[in-house]
């Protein structure tokens, strides 16, 4: 079966072009196939195309025609694959399975079907990702069906992405997820010709949707490669930019008057919309700061200024204290001014992440950003890789580590000469916008070579504001 697959990458992976394309096919297939028969199957896939509305665009085309092809020959050649006899009653609620017995109806001149053939064929055409029409399975495995489900209410608790609560989105991503098992299980590649701009651009969506794969390839006993992970995350980026952007919650601290501070407040509430007023609070010398709320205090300038949130303003609020509270705001955003930033010499990810961790004295989370870089590596291209942990049940507190590498060093499929460790925060908006940020400032190769070429860190915060 893989080196079927593999036959088909290594053909479909020469440029031709499509006018030209079943001329190719015939002068390199015609010692396999017939040139009758190879003009018979493009003309069946034209036809099923037509026929249940594929809107196959040229990349799909070349996969198929050439697999079908393949299959002809070993066919012929008695090289069948052999899979579990029961799994083709499993398959026949997928409309794949109809598309396959109609390219076997009309293929049966040129070579016979067994049921393990078919069994491929259709987990192959459910791996192509095709743009099938009433795609809803009415007959689920009930089993399969709670595993899947229990792992969408798995992946909501941690990010808080109703996945799992919202029923038109549990829907969707379960559907998903049930349609890709079975090709998934015969190690068959799911298609998907973006899945770099896919990891680069909606790179929080892409860590969420790893986490999710990591959680059925443990259940399931499959591998989830990047390609499906990209699939994954057009679900989970669907979900996140439908939600409502949520306000910071926001405590405000009095010593006195209540009634002016509740006017306060609502002054407050007015200027700032991104700010939810969610209490009024009388200040106690053991006040316990909690990191999810902001605190604006009236009048308590005794407090200390190491507090990272909370902001004093004056009782009269004037537009210093307006401009007190948005400087506040704005400089929560600021992602690198923070940072440490360090210049290396390293020649792998393993040890340019460790090497990170360890003079950041962060070396507890060695494990858990190496655990993330085993199920699909961080690199999204431009010489940048942005290394973290998978969110847990615990909190984190969010801290950046920025690493310039002497050298761009071999990092997945992608050289990566500027790595950016994130510690994400138990906020899941901060880490969107977080990563989304790290995305728009690292998305101009040029941008990327004047931050590697800095060598220190006033010139690397001045480049990095400057994009």
């Amino acid at each position: 079966m893989q080196k079927r697959i593999l036959l088909e990458s290594f053909f479909t992976s020469i440029h031709v072009k499509k006018e030209n394309y079943k001329d190719f096919v015939i002068q390199h297939f015609q010692s396999w196939v017939d040139s009758q028969t190879i003009e018979s199957v493009f003309r069946l896939v034209d036809e099923m195309n037509i026929k249940y509305q594929l809107n196959i665009e040229f990349t799909i085309y070349k996969k198929l025609t050439v697999q079908l092809l393949i299959m002809i020959h070993q066919m012929n050649q008695k090289r069948l694959v052999v899979i579990d006899d029961k799994e083709l009653m499993k398959l026949t609620e997928f409309k794949e399975y109809d598309v396959a017995q109609a390219f076997q109806t009309q293929m049966n001149e040129y070579t016979t079907f067994s049921e393990d053939e078919i069994v491929f064929l259709v987990n192959y055409l459910m791996s192509l990702q095709l743009d099938l029409e009433d795609v809803d399975i009415s007959n689920r495995n009930s089993k399969i069906v709670e595993k899947i489900e229990s792992i969408l209410f798995k992946v909501e608790q941690i990010y808080h992405v109703p996945t799992y609560s919202e029923q038109r989105y549990r829907h969707n991503i379960l559907n998903h997820i049930y349609r890709i098992i079975y090709p998934a299980s015969h190690n068959l590649l799911i298609y998907n010709p973006f899945v770099k701009e896919t990891k680069a651009e909606y790179f929080f969506s892409f860590s969420v949707a790893s986490n999710l794969a990591l959680q059925i390839e443990k259940e399931f006993d499959v591998e989830i490669q990047d390609s499906e992970i990209a699939y994954l995350a057009y679900h989970i980026q669907v979900i996140i930019q439908s939600q409502d952007k949520k306000k910071r919650k926001t405590i405000i601290l009095y010593t006195r008057g209540y009634e002016r501070t509740e006017l306060l407040a609502s002054k407050i509430a007015t200027y700032f919309d991104e700010l939810e007023i969610v209490k009024l609070e009388k200040y106690s010398a053991d006040q316990v700061f909690k990191d999810h709320y902001l605190y604006i205090g009236i009048d308590l300038t005794h407090v200390s200024q190491d507090q990272t949130n909370f902001i004093n303003v004056q009782g009269s609020f004037k537009s210093a204290d307006i401009k007190r509270i948005r400087f506040f705001l704005e400089a929560q955003n600021m992602i690198v001014e923070q940072a440490n930033i360090f210049w290396m010499n390293e020649q792998s990810p393993s040890e340019a992440i460790h090497h990170l961790l360890t003079v950041s004295q962060q070396e507890s989370f060695y494990e858990p950003i190496m655990r993330r870089e085993t199920m699909s590596y961080t690199s999204i291209g431009n010489l940048v890789a942005i290394p973290h942990p998978y969110f847990e049940m615990k909190e984190y507190k969010e801290r950046v580590m920025i690493g310039i590498n002497q050298q761009a060093i071999q990092w997945g499929t992608e050289k990566v000469q500027l790595i950016i460790i994130y510690i994400p925060s138990s906020d899941v908006e901060r880490n969107e916008y977080v990563f989304t940020e790290f995305f728009q400032k690292t998305k101009n190769i040029e941008h990327v070579r004047s931050l590697v070429h800095t060598t220190t860190e006033e010139e690397f915060l001045n480049v990095w504001n400057q994009i």
